[in-house]
């Protein structure tokens, strides 16, 4: 188990937040891209509850741990970060989880719907800022058309900086998602590129087709079990 305390709660849009936590002296918390941490909750009553959170940050920070939060109107996870203070302190555990890279060779493709967009997030800090791979690599990021503060900056921060990466925002009009449309408007460039798939679990189910009726094999599609 390890203990942290809130440093800094960003928010990118009005119902997302970008928080930072700082491991207690002395710990170091190892992990790798695209894995996830099982964060415990107490509540106002004493009960404990348990949420699993894809890891947002890179896995060179070792006493540091950022994720990505969805708030909803009403919740006990969206009530707990939207009253967190700096300072505050957490308990969790991990890391655990078996999304990961699976080559280093081969071009990549990440697919991404809204805070889905967290393991990639750390995946690409440690491909791009970190060990500064030479691969193409490309992100579709599924999400509302308001834009998502430092996070954007971030990707236009890596494109400018690497040559081999690039992305697209697809924004779905309405309430209603058409997601033939979503589908539609993701490229494809590469016949040998692994796809790595984020989202809810609707997303990444009609993702995985979409991907299968244009050829993509199986073996090379990836996402959270």
């Amino acid at each position: 188990m390890y203990e942290a305390h809130l440093v800094q709660k960003q928010e990118l849009t009005p119902t997302v937040l970008l928080t930072r936590f700082a491991l207690e002296a002395g710990q170091k918390f190892i992990f790798k891209s695209g894995q996830y941490i099982l964060l415990k909750i107490t509540l106002p009553d004493g009960q404990v509850v348990e949420r699993p959170f894809s890891i947002a940050s890179s896995p060179h920070q070792q006493q540091e741990i950022e994720l990505l939060i969805r708030l909803q109107s009403t919740g006990i996870v969206s009530d707990f970060f939207r009253t967190l203070l700096p300072g505050t302190k957490i308990n969790f555990s991990g890391p655990m989880g078996r999304f990961l890279l699976q080559s280093e060779v081969r071009p990549i493709h990440f697919i991404a719907s809204g805070v889905g967009i967290a393991p990639f997030r750390s995946m690409l800090n440690d491909l791009l800022s970190v060990r500064r791979v030479d691969i193409p690599i490309q992100l579709s990021f599924v999400k509302e058309s308001s834009p998502w503060a430092s996070l954007d900056a971030e990707l236009v921060s890596w494109v400018e900086k690497c040559r081999n990466f690039g992305y697209s925002y697809i924004h779905p009009s309405g309430d209603i998602v058409d997601t033939t449309a979503v589908w539609a408007r993701i490229l494809l460039n590469n016949p040998r590129t692994h796809v790595y798939l984020c989202g809810a679990p609707t997303f990444v189910a009609e993702g995985k087709a979409w991907l299968l009726q244009q050829g993509i094999p199986a073996e090379a599609i990836f996402h959270e079990n």
